[in-house]
């Protein structure tokens, strides 16, 4: 039985006309046992759109399909971004099509990476058909680096990173990456906002990283989320396989945020709601999860495919997404 793949396409933009397209591009005209748009996750704040797809690796459809979405990105229009100039902050990205991961669901063995690989390959084709100039990475790559290492290469990745322009993106293939972000409540004001995402950085995302000696399994970058929050955006790279799962970043974070000492002149509510007098500094106002656990793709995709359910559409938070829900099949 061939292996299960999800493919996710993220692209730097959030128009709510062109995400709908795109997510139209990934439902028109599909085989009924195809691959199935699995969720999308639209973020106005950063710029930033994913299309997910799921679907088996035993043929080139699930490449074909998230091909057409990438080549559908790359043409599609320049588009006012959802979120005002004041409230953006957008996302690290190398270009318009900014990153595309092919992830294999299930037991891994050596059958399965291959696969992985060589839809990540046909895809890194696409696109530099398209005349994207592509980083391939993790099992696609010629020597495994991983898609972290590569983005510290580049040195791209951070705060209003767009170091490269339009014309570039990372492909690869890795077992299943889950995406858990951190919301923190800081200062409106963008010195003081950078000041306290400086902190955040140090305190909180590299302290519950594995890098920095915190959890296996957790990579972290720390980005400015529109005006007045801050978010700790984490990769959680081996849940289900002993590396941390969300409620361990939560957990970790939040000792780690209520025990790290404040700069002189602003203070915090340490967690626990209590006001104090002073310049707010940061507060915690929680997590959430982008798209479905791994472990449950498969059998999500399986009822999508039935009808029984629609894909799942997110924005910031987990909200409910503004862009138009595709058609049903």
């Amino acid at each position: 039985m061939a292996s299960r793949a999800v493919v996710a396409v993220y692209v730097s933009f959030s128009d709510a006309a062109a995400v709908s397209a795109l997510r139209i591009t990934a439902t028109r005209d599909r085989a009924a046992d195809g691959p199935v748009l699995l969720h999308s996750m639209c973020d106005g704040l950063y710029d930033r759109t994913s299309i997910v797809l799921e679907g088996s690796l035993g043929d080139s459809g699930l490449a074909a399909v998230a091909g057409d979405v990438l080549a559908a990105a790359i043409a599609a229009p320049p588009r006012a971004p959802r979120a005002p100039a004041g409230r953006r902050a957008p996302h690290p990205r190398l270009g318009v099509v900014d990153h595309v991961a092919v992830q294999l669901l299930g037991d891994v063995d050596e059958a399965g990476r291959t696969a992985a690989a060589a839809c990540a390959n046909d895809i890194a084709r696409s696109a530099e058909a398209l005349g994207v100039g592509v980083q391939r990475y993790g099992w696609a790559s010629e020597d495994g680096v991983t898609l972290a290492e590569l983005r510290r290469r580049a040195g791209y990745f951070r705060p209003g990173g767009d170091a490269i322009g339009h014309a570039a993106c990372t492909v690869g293939a890795s077992e299943p990456v889950l995406n858990y972000n951190l919301a923190f409540a800081v200062p409106e004001d963008a010195e003081g906002a950078e000041r306290v995402r400086r902190w955040l950085a140090r305190s909180v995302g590299r302290g519950c990283s594995e890098r920095g000696g915190g959890l296996e399994g957790v990579e972290s970058a720390t980005l400015h989320h529109g005006e007045g929050e801050v978010e700790v955006a984490c990769n959680l790279t081996a849940v289900g396989r002993g590396g941390a799962g969300p409620a361990d970043v939560m957990r970790l974070c939040s000792e780690l945020h209520r025990g790290a000492a404040r700069p002189a002149g602003f203070c915090g509510d340490g967690g626990d709601g209590a006001k104090a007098p002073g310049r707010l500094f940061s507060r915690l106002r929680g997590g959430y999860v982008i798209g479905v656990m791994p472990s449950r793709a498969a059998s999500r995709a399986g009822r999508i495919r039935r009808g029984e359910e629609e894909p799942l559409l997110q924005t910031p938070h987990g909200l409910a997404a503004a862009a138009a829900t595709p058609p049903a099949r």
